[in-house]
């Protein structure tokens, strides 16, 4: 997955992988955050581990786990947005937070985002 150049006064990234419901919540599947402003695409693989060895930060998904948990089978099948966002600051999260932990700390923070979705059929 690949992006452009953020906006001025980009201080650090963070991508969220949620699947959006037909009703309810959304479910978090990945988040991860205070990548670099410079760093323009992510690679097919991330340790799961709340600090990468690129230090990049993750927090726990809604399956309680830091990294990714991506769908698998039919149980899963739907659709699933990415979203990127623009932050004015690095985060300072205490372990490896939550998503409502993560959502509440980018409050005021967002410089700009964008999403895609994607279907995810086995």
């Amino acid at each position: 997955m690949a992006w452009s150049k953020p906006p001025s006064g980009t201080q650090s990234l963070a991508l969220v992988l949620e699947r959006v419901p037909s009703h309810g919540a959304a479910k978090v599947y990945w988040i991860l955050y205070n990548l670099s402003p410079d760093q323009r695409r992510i690679y097919g693989s991330v340790a799961p581990a709340a600090v990468t060895v690129d230090q990049i930060r993750q927090c726990r998904n809604d399956f309680g786990l830091p990294g990714y948990q991506g769908p698998c089978g039919a149980k899963d099948k739907g659709k699933y947005r990415f979203r990127i966002y623009a932050l004015n600051c690095t985060l300072k999260l205490r372990g490896d937070g939550d998503p409502g932990i993560f959502q509440r700390a980018i409050l005021g923070h967002r410089l700009d985002k964008a999403d895609f979705t994607v279907v995810y059929v086995p």
